[in-house]
């Protein structure tokens, strides 16, 4: 894993919608590839929110904290440098 990657990933275990960050360190691993490339390109805050939105809400089927989701977004966007 690159630095970005491990960065996306600290704040994917911060975010954890799941609440399993503790028992499962890597359930968020497969989200790093997709944000690393949006990052890479200078995606919009939204558009990252809109994808971590997506995630929790459709394929984790939870009902995601935006707050908490608006948090991770504006971190992950920060990355951008």
């Amino acid at each position: 894993m690159n630095e970005l990657d491990m960065k996306i990933r600290e704040v994917l275990a911060r975010w954890d919608p799941i609440g399993v960050i503790d028992i499962a360190p890597d359930e968020y691993d497969m989200y790093i590839l997709p944000l690393a490339v949006m990052l890479r390109r200078h995606a919009a805050y939204q558009e990252v929110f809109d994808f971590l939105f997506w995630v929790a809400s459709v394929r984790m089927m939870l009902h995601p904290n935006a707050a908490e989701t608006q948090e991770a977004a504006l971190s992950l966007v920060a990355l951008q440098g």
